[in-house]
């Protein structure tokens, strides 16, 4: 068998002297030719010219092929112009599988009817890799003087897949069926042909590429001229034939008669070859049916009565998800971890599956998880066909995961199938253009050839650009908060102080609520328990809770690792500097206050902050995975993340990250002299609270922390009003610097001054006067009695006295 419509390809005038055509009834009984029938109109326009001028020419399969080799049965098959035009057009798949019905359906009347050997007949231009195909059709299009232009090229690029499958079931059939197969090229290119000036079919291309079975070579023609053979002694015949003899000569099968007593040899050949063709061209299938309503498969088992708020996040799934859209709906919904984003989205799948002809939930975690759903999905749409016969059973099982990936999406863009709704729930492993992920994937390559149908996304991402974002944030109101601690523990928490101290603790945070109403409902312990577990045990709450039925195996205490992992590849001082984080406060990050600590740091912490730019393409990979928030001039980081990132990331204390943190905060601490330093120490305060939990901790070690930082961090303490904390910084300062310059340098005798008028505010008296006589006493050694410092003294000196008295 072999491509292009038989006689327009093979057939050659004859010459005058030629031998005469063979006329023997029993020689024409051994030709058989499937021709894709043409148009009625162009049937009776040409049958009389068509008769008269095929009684002029040379069907060499015919006229000599069937006389050379009595002892066989020789099919041809090919198509027309119009079905190389229908080929390049947008049903293009249609017009192969078609095709292949067709030649199905006539083959195995034909092996029914009458017995036969059947012999593959040398391939013109056999299936290669999908990839070339594009060339090829350019070419066929140039040949057929029609224009070739990019919708030719694009169609079949669009179609490839179908192209794949086909060579790969061909190549598994003739491996199975031992089929031999002589392929013969193009041996010369094309002349006088605008725009083409080599091989039509490449070589890579006209051939199947089974070394084990197929034999190549070339005859010494163009693509036109290689199979027109005008007479027996013309070099590509007698190249044909003597394939065809060699096949006959090396084959076991009986060669009686084709008209003779069938044998059991062939009856197994028949048999074989049915089933070859069973698999190459499967029956059609029954008219499809794409009702196959709601399909949340292993989606997490969420109680819908434990569903709270998210009513204007609803409203815009409503709209953005219209099955009436003329366009392909993408929606992501977008968030940190613990949000509800895979709940919010089960949500609205159950609420309004009626909307569409099916809702199919499909886990998107990764690569493999997401090809193990489209198996799923495609086993589940084959038994709703009730498409579940022996053979194509069979034939679905052996289909690789990529081949059953092409159907889904094939069956995703049919034409009459438009108001699914398809939900990948957890893409938080986005490999995508500006998004570098070694373990990442594309989630793109599975949605359907045609841009049709709905889509919702589940992700921390929010850079899914190609999608509308439904950004999901916080519970704002307190009573959402409340509601979910009710419904998950049982127990009423509207009017419980403890459990409203526990919702604002967790600043409106769906797993940390839910986490610990699921707590109280297994245990006797109250809001105010879990409240007071929670900061002082973190770590023995975090190793004794279960996670939530619907997080999987993902809890509060550790879903946050896969985002920071990513962002680690990705950037690995961004995943250092959101561990520095851990000894800032959670709030008001601002670029000034990084920078100014970046002197005499770590070359990571320097090469991050040494430019503004650097430091928010940081803070940008960090923002993209949700781990933190993005507002005007500043940058924040949701509580409860910031409990994980200082008691669960940093896990054993790291001087190194405190030192540094403690830096940044010193450096940036504004003294009474400047402008507006009383709104920068405010926006410090928070910050300075971490090292306070870290002195409560006791394991600092203050010798290496810098000394001038240290008494920053007192001023800052005691312009703030914690007197407390600026009293032990001072202490230590002081010692460091006696230590260090000796009891009468400036700077120790300015700490002495400080920690005099510290007491005073304390109201203690006499250790106040004896700080300030002491600097008073060292100043007056030092400068003249009108120097600022010892006037200064002086001051504070009569402030104390008028105090006292």
């Amino acid at each position: 068998m072999a491509g292009g419509h038989p006689y327009k390809t093979w057939a050659s005038s004859k010459k005058a002297g030629n031998e005469p055509a063979v006329g023997s009834s029993s020689w024409r009984q051994k030709i058989k030719s499937h021709f894709h029938p043409t148009t009625p109109s162009s049937e009776s326009n040409s049958t009389q010219n068509d008769t008269y001028s095929r009684q002029q020419e040379v069907f060499w399969p015919k006229d000599y092929l069937a006389k050379d080799l009595g002892e066989a049965v020789i099919w041809t098959y090919g198509y027309n112009a119009d079905v190389i035009g229908g080929l390049f057009q947008a049903n293009s798949k249609n017009s192969v599988s078609g095709h292949g019905r067709d030649l199905a359906v006539r083959l195995e009347r034909d092996i029914e009817n009458r017995v036969t050997q059947p012999i593959p007949k040398s391939r013109k231009t056999p299936g290669s890799t999908w990839a070339s195909w594009g060339e090829i059709a350019s070419n066929l299009a140039r040949v057929a003087l029609q224009d070739s232009h990019k919708k030719i090229v694009e169609t079949l690029a669009v179609d490839s897949e179908v192209l794949d499958n086909i060579h790969e079931q061909f190549v598994k059939a003739a491996s199975d069926h031992d089929i031999r197969i002589h392929s013969f090229q193009e041996g010369r290119g094309m002349s006088g042909i605008k725009g083409l000036d080599e091989k039509v079919v490449s070589d890579f291309s006209s051939k199947i590429g089974l070394p084990n079975v197929e034999t190549v070579e070339s005859i010494d023609a163009n693509h036109t001229q290689m199979a027109r053979c005008k007479e027996r002694s013309n070099e590509s015949y007698r190249f044909i034939v003597g394939v065809l003899k060699h096949f006959l000569k090396n084959t076991n099968l009986n060669t009686a008669s084709p008209l003779g007593p069938v044998t059991q040899i062939q009856r197994d050949a028949i048999s074989s070859a049915k089933d070859l063709v069973g698999a190459l061209f499967p029956a059609p299938p029954l008219p499809p049916s794409y009702q196959l309503g709601l399909n949340l498969g292993d989606a997490p088992q969420i109680v819908e009565q434990l569903f709270v708020g998210r009513e204007d996040e609803l409203a815009h799934l409503y709209r953005w998800l219209s099955p009436s859209s003329e366009e392909q709906n993408v929606v992501a919904i977008s968030g940190l971890g613990g949000m509800g984003k895979t709940q919010l989205g089960l949500r609205f799948a159950r609420q309004h599956h009626q909307r569409y002809s099916a809702v199919i939930w499909l886990n998107a975690s990764s690569e493999v998880t997401l090809k193990a759903a489209y198996v799923s999905l495609a086993q589940r749409i084959r038994r709703h066909n009730q498409q579940s016969e022996t053979r194509r059973g069979e034939v679905m099982e052996q289909l690789k995961e990529e081949q059953t990936v092409q159907l889904v999406r094939q069956w995703l863009s049919q034409a009459e199938n438009k108001t699914w709704l398809l939900m990948f729930d957890n893409y938080d492993d986005p490999r995508l253009p500006g998004i570098r992920s070694t373990t990442g994937y594309d989630i793109r390559s599975f949605f359907p050839y045609s841009t049709q149908g709905s889509i919702l996304i589940t992700t921390r991402s929010s850079r899914i650009t190609f999608a509308k974002l439904v950004r999901l944030r916080k519970f704002d109101d307190l009573n959402q908060s409340l509601a979910v601690l009710t419904r998950r523990s049982g127990r009423q928490a509207q009017e419980d102080v403890d459990a409203k101290k526990l919702a604002k603790r967790f600043d409106g945070l769906p797993l940390a609520l839910a986490t610990a109403g699921d707590y109280i409902s297994q245990t006797a312990d109250s809001f105010g328990d879990y409240f007071q577990m929670y900061e002082q045990s973190w770590d023995e709450l975090a190793e004794n809770s279960d996670g939530l039925m619907e997080y999987d195996d993902r809890t509060l205490y550790s879903t946050w690792n896969l985002s920071l992992k990513q962002v680690a590849a990705q950037d690995p001082q961004a995943a250092e500097l959101f561990r520095l984080m851990g000894y800032l406060g959670n709030a008001d990050l601002w670029y000034e206050l990084f920078r100014k600590g970046a002197r005499s740091v770590p070359d990571w912490f320097y090469n991050i902050t040494k430019s503004k730019a650097r430091f928010n393409k940081a803070m940008a990979t960090l923002h993209s995975y949700s781990l933190i928030e993005a507002m005007p001039g500043v940058y924040s980081l949701h509580a409860c993340v910031h409990d994980w990132v200082w008691r669960y990331l940093i896990g054993e204390f790291d001087l190194a990250l405190f030192r540094l943190a403690t830096h940044c905060i010193a450096q940036n601490v504004a003294w009474e002299s400047m402008p507006e330093y009383w709104v920068v120490n405010s926006r410090l305060s928070h910050h300075a609270l971490r090292i306070e939990r870290c002195q409560e901790s006791e394991v600092v070690d203050w010798n290496v922390i810098d000394i001038e930082d240290i008494y920053s961090i007192g001023y800052l303490d005691s312009m703030i009003g914690r007197l407390k904390e600026a009293e032990a910084m001072y202490v230590r300062a002081l010692k460091g610097y006696e230590k260090a310059w000796g009891a009468e340098h400036t700077s120790t005798l300015d700490t002495v001054n400080n920690l005099g008028v510290l007491y005073k505010n304390q109201g203690k008296m006499a250790e106040a006067e004896a700080m300030l006589l002491r600097a008073l006493k060292g100043f007056k050694k030092i400068y003249d009695a009108d120097h600022p410092r010892v006037l200064l003294v002086t001051s504070n000196l009569g402030l104390l006295t008028s105090a006292i008295n």
